[in-house]
């Protein structure tokens, strides 16, 4: 009877340990499953590992990092300076920089001056003879009607040789200095007898120098007191536009200041004239009348006084 229940537990154990597949249920072995698997299908982590953790390295610190973490307690003795922003495109703004100098730098001669050009035409009243050397003794200035010209004053040299002045007539700024040079071998004397502005320079041996300065505008009539036909005309211009007139009689004054003025032309043997122009102008016609007889030299090529 115990036999017989031993048999009977020992068939309802392997029944136990070996159940009935069910019906249409093909019989497989279960796969082996990797717990990372496990644990994305269940939903569930794994289960740590049961070794000791590595202790990770402190990593450095970027610079947004470091420039978000809270300053330390003891601040560096000495605070770094401030670093100036660089401009993306440095060489560009170096180069136009260096173009805007350049553009304050030059001069707008353009944009404020004016010129006054034309021609001069010489005509002799009651049959004066007209030179190439009275073209060339043509004087002509400009002076602004408003604001004042800087006239800048400087030194000029008249020779006196063959008994005769070199150049005949001249124009210089206000204020400005002549040296009279005496190129010949005789004495000569340089004086004016100009109303308000005369003056004697006394006797020039060969070689020597005398020099005198005109303060008073207008024109001076220069003689020398051994020599009566020696004759210099200066004429002393409060301006500083002044110019001579070429061979064929064409001039032109550059550089002036825009708008009305007056326009001076001077020969030596006519009348100083005068007329109201506004600048810029071209294409002028001057007609000045020759009406004194030229003056001829003395010359005597013997030695004399």
């Amino acid at each position: 009877m115990l036999d017989k229940r031993l048999v009977l537990l020992s068939a309802l154990g392997l029944c136990a340990c070996n159940p009935v597949p069910r019906p249409n249920t093909p019989s497989t072995s279960a796969p082996t499953v990797a717990p990372s698997s496990v644990a994305s299908v269940a939903g569930t982590a794994p289960a740590p590992a049961q070794s000791e953790p590595a202790v990770p390295a402190a990593p450095s610190a970027s610079p947004e990092v470091a420039a978000l973490a809270p300053a330390t307690a003891t601040p560096p003795a000495t605070p770094p300076a401030p670093v100036a922003p660089v401009s993306p495109l440095p060489r560009i703004a170096r180069v136009a920089h260096a173009s805007q100098r350049s553009v304050a730098a030059r001069p707008e001669a353009d944009s404020t001056s004016a010129e006054l050009s034309g021609r001069i035409e010489l005509i002799g009243k009651s049959g004066q003879p007209i030179s190439a050397g009275d073209m060339a003794n043509t004087l002509v200035y400009f002076v602004p009607a408003s604001g004042t010209s800087r006239v800048q004053a400087g030194t000029y040299t008249v020779y006196t040789v063959n008994r005769d002045f070199k150049p005949e007539a001249m124009a210089i700024p206000l204020g400005s200095t002549v040296k009279f040079v005496n190129l010949d071998q005789i004495r000569h004397n340089v004086f004016s007898v100009t109303p308000g502005a005369a003056f004697d320079l006394g006797f020039q041996a060969a070689g020597q120098t005398a020099t005198h300065s005109f303060d008073r505008a207008g024109l001076m009539l220069i003689s020398c007191n051994v020599h009566r036909s020696m004759e210099l005309d200066l004429l002393v211009v409060p301006s500083p536009y002044r110019t001579t007139a070429s061979a064929d009689g064409h001039f032109s004054l550059r550089h002036l200041p825009p708008g009305p003025g007056a326009l001076y032309v001077w020969n030596p043997r006519g009348e100083l004239q005068k007329r109201s122009v506004t600048a810029p102008l071209g294409d002028l016609h001057e007609r000045v009348i020759i009406s004194k007889p030229a003056i001829v030299a003395d010359i005597n090529p013997e030695p004399g006084p």
